[in-house]
């Protein structure tokens, strides 16, 4: 569970964005930053020799700073004034380690590129990894570095102080996997993170720009923050306009949602898997995660080699992360781009055409399920007709003005609606009086007992957990699905001694007559749509006998809610 200081925790700053409009004419721009830097004794920068164009400029200083620009005249002259925000690498480090484990290519095997795909490379592909920078180590030395730039120290592109970028190249090209596609690929190495593994948003938007400038066909960024930045999200749609698939990180915390700037609209967000196919148990999950991939790097070869400092002895330090998932599907989208896929959404389409479906994932941790390397190349090599579907067809509600989300892959809207359906007709068809549907208790009853809240269970509040929307969007029956995550029902649950119990005890303390008719009605409907739709019930083995069973109890709870309906006395309940 997410601690209270958890919910209210935002991503740190100690600088400010300032970006003005650019139809103002250059004297007044001129004005303005002299007149900031004088009314608040400070410097006023351009963020890079990148940002002249969008007049993106720095200014140091904290909220309260970043309040009183808010309210001064500057915002006449400004298209938004936000903090700078600082991401980091998204990648996990356990101990050091002075030998490398066994070789073990789990995470190959798994996305099914444990062996060489073939030819089908058709065009060269360059691939921005916007990270920490990239250097020529083993793995990489036939690896056509092209320029690229330094954002944090404003110079041409030097080395990789960090080893982050380094590694998250290496497994992309691991992932590529195929001698022709390997030597058509370029890396671009865009240094936007520090020594630290740290930088800024503004840095960041310059590298995304840039690499959309520059001819980069795929963008990944292994790297991220719990904070919305709208300098970022305008640089990641001029690219996307460009033409560029953005691959990013889902982020390492755990939380029910995807971090920044995985969690744009236009970016595949990428969850990361462990050696066994499940979630790791750092990945984030929930709303605006796209695909998974493997992540967890125990018994394999992803191991960043490093220099101790104080004995200079080389050692080997394990690494693993939604860092290392998003490499993953960075290079079977180059595999997808080389067999001469220029759209960006032609890339989307094989990725959810070829990944491998999980038939439970009511928290979505998995998106559109597994990463399969081996299927999608056979589907783009094939040339085969891609439906038209969105990656996530939900995007169309994305800038909600509430601020919360919704994950189409948690609730089956449809499904809920049919159970609520399906109890008003059971009404409607064998009660012989309707006086009690126009109750207020009685249609609490029937949401309660088919559907629930269905709508709340979808609900995503960035950094909030997300379980008690799952409890009350759920029905009576179903709330202990919701808890442990699965759509096979509970036999002792579902029975109608439980729902007979329960009715008992309210008719008798508190008189509840219309709503213990209400939910068990609604209980009917709901046994009834998963006996036509989904009979899975834990222990019963056969659909057939599973389907009977609800019926069965279906058929009592009827019953049930017909003698309360017709009885005032609690007596003759318990006789008959």
């Amino acid at each position: 569970m997410i601690s209270s200081k958890e919910l209210t925790n935002k991503e740190k700053y100690n600088s400010i964005i300032i970006n003005f409009r650019e139809d103002i004419p250059t004297t007044v721009l001129s004005q303005q930053i002299e007149k900031v830097s004088h009314d608040y004794k400070t410097i006023v920068s351009l963020n890079s020799i990148y940002s002249i164009d969008e007049n993106v400029y720095i200014i140091p200083g904290d909220e309260t700073l970043l309040n009183n620009l808010k309210k001064s005249s500057l915002n006449k002259y400004i298209d938004y004034i936000e903090p700078n925000y600082i991401y980091k690498a998204l990648a996990k480090y356990s101990n050091f380690f002075q030998v490398p484990l066994a070789h073990e290519k789990w995470n190959l095997s798994n996305i099914h590129l444990d062996k060489n795909i073939g030819e089908i490379s058709k065009k060269k592909i360059t691939i921005a990894v916007i990270d920490t920078g990239v250097n020529k180590v083993s793995g990489l030395q036939k690896i056509k570095l092209i320029s690229g730039y330094d954002f944090v120290n404003n110079k041409n592109y030097s080395y990789d102080d960090n080893g982050h970028g380094t590694h998250v190249a290496k497994v992309i090209m691991q992932t590529v996997n195929d001698s022709e596609v390997f030597n058509k690929i370029r890396i671009m190495p865009l240094k936007v993170l520090s020594k630290t593994g740290e930088g800024l948003t503004s840095d960041i938007a310059d590298a995304v720009r840039y690499a959309a400038d520059n001819g980069a066909d795929i963008i990944n960024m292994s790297l991220g923050g719990k904070s919305k930045s709208k300098i970022l999200e305008n640089a990641i749609n001029y690219a996307y306009g460009k033409g560029v698939v953005i691959i990013a990180a889902a982020g390492n915390n755990n939380h029910n949602t995807a971090s920044y700037p995985a969690r744009y609209q236009k970016v595949i967000s990428v969850s990361a898997l462990d050696t066994t196919g499940n979630k790791a148990s750092y990945s984030n999950f929930g709303a605006q995660v796209d695909i998974s991939a493997p992540g967890n790097s125990n018994n394999s070869t992803n191991f960043q080699k490093k220099i101790d400092l104080n004995t200079e002895n080389i050692i080997f330090q394990r690494l693993e992360g939604t860092s290392i998932a998003a490499a993953h599907v960075t290079g079977v989208a180059a595999l997808i781009k080389a067999a001469n896929y220029q759209k960006v959404n032609d890339v989307f389409q094989i990725l959810i055409k070829s990944s491998r479906k999980i038939n439970q994932d009511p928290f979505n941790y998995f998106g559109v399920g597994h990463l399969d390397a081996e299927k999608a190349v056979q589907i783009a090599f094939n040339q085969e007709i891609i439906l038209e579907e969105s990656f996530s067809w939900f995007n169309n509600f994305y800038s909600l003005s509430l601020g919360f989300w919704i994950d189409t892959q948690a609730v089956n809207y449809l499904f809920k609606i049919y159970m609520l359906i399906t109890s008003y007709l059971l009404v409607l068809l064998l009660f012989r009086t309707y006086s009690f549907i126009f109750s207020f208790s009685f249609n609490l009853g029937v949401i309660l007992g088919s559907s629930g809240i269905f709508f709340l269970k979808g609900v995503y509040f960035f950094d909030l957990p997300q379980w008690p929307f799952r409890i009350l969007g759920s029905s009576f029956l179903d709330l202990e699905n919701s808890i442990r995550g699965t759509t096979t029902l509970n036999p002792f649950i579902v029975s109608f001694l439980l729902s007979y119990c329960f009715s008992a005890i309210f008719v008798q303390l508190y008189g509840w007559k219309n709503f213990i008719v209400g939910i068990n009605i609604g209980i009917a409907g709901f046994l009834l749509v998963h006996a036509t739709f989904f009979p899975k019930v834990w222990g019963i083995y056969s659909v057939d006998i599973s389907r009977l069973f609800l019926i069965i109890n279906a058929f009592f709870n009827i019953r049930l809610a017909y003698l309360i309906s017709t009885r005032q006395k609690l007596e003759y309940l318990i006789k008959n």
